[in-house]
């Protein structure tokens, strides 16, 4: 969304200018609720709009840790004068309007972007959503995640709040938030992730796709240079 409806305020507000201050909040998700309605649109070209009472019904029938945490970081503020100034616009009329706002919404999704959390969910989706077997054994799962992590935690470019290694207990918690299920053995460490659905279902591929974005910002850069 641009920020010209921002950027009019400003122009209307001359005596307050340069106290009008930007504070950017950071919200972000391990699991999105509405996924499986955004990738049924983008299959079928056609949005589906749920009514209040079965928008109810489907949270009230999630299970718990379905949707994993929910991250929520208050950035620096930004001080929209100085900010136009720093940008040459501190002058705005009707001429540089659009432009500007086009440049303020460009800057503030890219500050939101810096700040996403790489997260152990968007770890796991990566690892799924690359593997070409049917069945993923979790010790296979366990050692990829590993590398992705000490990658990112190493990286201080790459924002995250994880502390520790993906340790199994977790990521069986983020397999199942995903929709998939797994075959346990009498030893834990050889049970599998069935990851038939993913070939099965279009809408599966798209949600695992989403949710490992939030790494391509690490790794395309490497990429390109390699």
């Amino acid at each position: 969304m641009s920020m010209l409806w921002l950027l009019d305020a400003y122009m209307n507000l001359a005596v307050y200018q340069k106290n009008l201050t930007i504070v950017p909040v950071m919200v972000s998700y391990d699991r999105i609720f509405e996924y499986q309605n955004l990738a049924t649109e983008m299959v079928a070209g056609e949005p589906r709009r749920l009514s209040f009472n079965e928008s109810m019904k489907k949270i009230w029938n999630l299970d718990v840790d379905q949707l994993g945490t929910v991250y929520v970081k208050y950035l620096e503020p930004i001080n929209l004068h100085s900010y136009l100034k720093s940008k040459g616009c501190e002058n705005l009329d009707v001429n540089n309007l659009e432009s500007t706002a086009f440049t303020l919404t460009e800057d503030l999704l890219t500050i939101q972007q810096q700040n996403t959390p790489r997260t152990l969910n968007s770890i796991i989706s990566t690892c799924l959503l690359q593997e070409k077997a049917q069945l993923m054994p979790m010790k296979d799962l366990l050692e990829k995640s590993t590398v992705i992590y000490d990658y990112i935690k190493q990286k201080k470019t790459s924002t995250t709040y994880m502390n520790v290694k993906p340790q199994q207990p977790l990521v069986e918690k983020h397999i199942a938030g995903l929709g998939f299920e797994m075959n346990k053995k009498g030893d834990k460490k050889k049970c599998e992730v069935k990851l038939a659905r993913k070939d099965e279902d279009l809408r599966v591929m798209l949600g695992l796709a989403h949710y490992s974005m939030q790494l391509s910002s690490v790794f395309i850069l490497e990429g390109i240079v390699a």
